[in-house]
């Protein structure tokens, strides 16, 4: 969901509404299992890419610091999830993306959010990145003098008007790091 975060409530530990959501499709398709498959199954990995509006992004000119975001807001989510996803355990892979490295480094505040996303491998066990800085901030100039965002230049900010996602060659090698 676009414009989301923990900043606004919406994936807070433990009654954010996108979360609740997000428990409770899970818990369904669980229960939609036909059983001879088994019955025991377990959860891979989870998928966390997120982070713009609770960076900045959002119209409340609120930035989590890097302590909060990484402590208090993911890492939060991580045990939460860990432990109310059915087949979930404390040793299932929890895999984060960074962010548009264009847009961090244009977007006053955002590197402690950023910074937090790299730093959960850190703080949590079975985690990992996938690594968005391997993109540069411009793409290489084909004219002299002209600096085009490295990132899909048709979906900007709705606050800030920068380029903020991902193009499809980036989405795709972000996919393939994941």
């Amino acid at each position: 969901m676009r414009g989301t975060g923990f900043q606004d409530g919406n994936w807070v530990v433990p009654n954010g509404p996108l979360l609740q959501r997000s428990l409770s499709a899970v818990k369904e398709l669980a229960d939609a299992l036909p059983t001879n498959l088994g019955g025991d199954y377990s959860f891979h990995a989870m998928l966390w890419h997120q982070g713009e509006d609770d960076a900045g992004d959002n119209n409340r000119g609120f930035t989590a610091s890097y302590c909060h975001y990484l402590e208090s807001d993911l890492s939060a989510l991580i045990d939460y999830a860990r432990t109310q996803m059915p087949g979930a355990s404390e040793s299932t892979l929890f895999l984060t993306g960074g962010m548009l490295p264009y847009w961090v480094d244009t977007a006053s505040g955002t590197e402690g959010v950023m910074s937090a996303i790299y730093a959960v491998n850190t703080s949590r066990t079975f985690t990992g990145t996938a690594d968005s800085r391997i993109f540069p901030d411009f793409f290489p100039d084909f004219f002299p003098g002209t600096h085009t965002p490295d990132g899909e230049p048709d979906y900007r900010s709705g606050v800030s008007g920068l380029v903020i996602h991902f193009n499809a060659a980036e989405a795709t090698l972000m996919g393939h790091q994941y």
